[in-house]
């Protein structure tokens, strides 16, 4: 199969994302009132009561050298935003360098740089586009880890241009080229670093009435970029193709009733070795009803079909479904409540092992306050609990977190 190395396809993109970024940062200094742009800094302070997810009956002194599992997390946050008109051209950046420092358990302290650049481009009122670049720098979640004395960072990158040409009559053409990229600073056995360069065309049709029908083909080549060769041994392949069909809809019901909803069909196939192929449906439902000005409801479900690499399995297949009601108490402070409850299945086993058709489900709960006294000045107060049930064993655990959010903008 005949590729093309991404460094040659998305270098150039890269610079001049980087030139639009240093433009956007210079332009804050003489903006004007047409444009929209601001400073902000904030710290999140959250007590975790088990960081590391682990069950009842592990031993945590072994595993994390001492009895405590819990921990506190300060996340302090500078950012940026900027959103700047020309002509009929919009750029937008939003950066922001999050500082991460663990009370307990300082070896895994370290600063995220994050960004999103977009050029929101219009060549007429009939054709228009996004050229776009992200990056995003996370701690691995702990919910299938082993290896708890090393920090772990998982960083995920998104290039991307788009396409809309207006035909007409309510009638779009649509076209894109995606690059996504997914890195773990350690080895992670279960989701490795992956590149997927990726083409999508399809089209849409908007009503008169506001709702919106999209179907988009999305077709793609990746490899796992600290693989040069499959391994045969654990059937792990180096190279894999994508395709992703997918059938959109928004429907704006009434003025206070709207939903969202898509339904696709999602297949991985390998080159050389078929048992870690993979395929099936994905999709989401989501539902907003305004019940009254103060109070509101979202409802919804999730569908995921995720690479993952081991012996009693090559993909899972999550199913999500949620609640989350919102009470505008008043002009400055709303209650928040959120429930979840989510299913995993793992499948695609290639050996037969002890874990073979496993499935957890995990439920989470959420409560939170949010007091905005002033224009530049926001505060919130969350209380989550976690609580996973697994068909492997010693894998059960639950969480509990309680946090404070302050954010000053300027």
């Amino acid at each position: 199969m005949n590729r093309v190395k991404p460094c040659c396809l998305w270098r150039p993109r890269r610079a001049a994302l980087l030139a639009l970024a240093g433009l956007l940062c210079a332009s804050v200094a003489r903006a004007d009132n047409l444009d929209s742009w601001n400073i902000f800094v904030g710290t999140n302070v959250t007590y975790y009561s088990n960081l590391f997810l682990l069950p009842a009956s592990a031993d945590a002194r072994l595993l994390i050298g001492t009895s405590d599992k819990s921990d506190i997390l300060t996340a302090t946050t500078l950012g940026l935003k900027v959103s700047k008109p020309y002509s009929m051209q919009r750029f937008e950046l939003d950066l922001n360098i999050i500082d991460y420092r663990y009370r307990n358990f300082d070896y895994l302290n370290f600063t995220a740089p994050n960004y999103t650049a977009a050029w929101r481009w219009s060549l007429t009122p009939y054709l228009t586009g996004n050229l776009s670049s992200s990056y995003q720098e996370s701690m691995n979640n702990f919910y299938d880890t082993r290896n708890f004395r090393q920090q772990n960072l998982r960083t995920v990158e998104n290039q991307r241009f788009d396409a809309d040409l207006d035909l007409g009559a309510g009638w779009h053409l649509l076209g894109g080229v995606t690059q996504d990229v997914s890195k773990n600073s350690e080895i992670f056995v279960a989701e490795g670093d992956t590149t997927i360069n990726s083409l999508e065309a399809g089209g849409r049709y908007v009503f008169t009435s506001g709702t919106i029908v999209k179907y988009i083909n999305r077709t793609g080549q990746g490899t796992y970029d600290n693989r040069p060769v499959p391994i045969p041994v654990v059937l792990l392949d180096n190279q894999f193709d994508q395709t992703i069909n997918e059938l959109s809809l928004k429907w704006p019901i009434t003025d206070k009733t709207s939903l969202d909803a898509r339904i696709g069909w999602l297949d991985r196939s390998h080159d050389t070795y078929t048992e870690r192929d993979f395929s099936g449906t994905i999709g989401a439902l989501s539902v907003n009803w305004n019940i009254t000005d103060k109070t509101l409801i979202r409802g919804g479900w999730t569908r995921q079909l995720s690479a993952y690499e081991t012996l009693y399995s090559s993909y899972t297949a999550t199913d999500n479904f949620y609640v989350n009601p919102v009470w505008q108490m008043s002009a400055k402070t709303a209650l928040r409540f959120r429930y979840d409850y989510a299913t995993i299945d793992y499948k695609g086993a290639i050996a037969p092992t002890s874990l073979n058709g496993r499935n957890d489900t995990l439920n989470t709960a959420l409560l939170a306050v949010d007091w905005q006294p002033l224009n530049a000045l926001s505060l919130s107060a969350t209380v989550t609990d976690s609580r996973r049930t697994s068909s492997a064993p010693d894998s059960d655990y639950k969480n509990a977190t309680a946090g404070i959010n302050v954010q000053f903008s300027f």
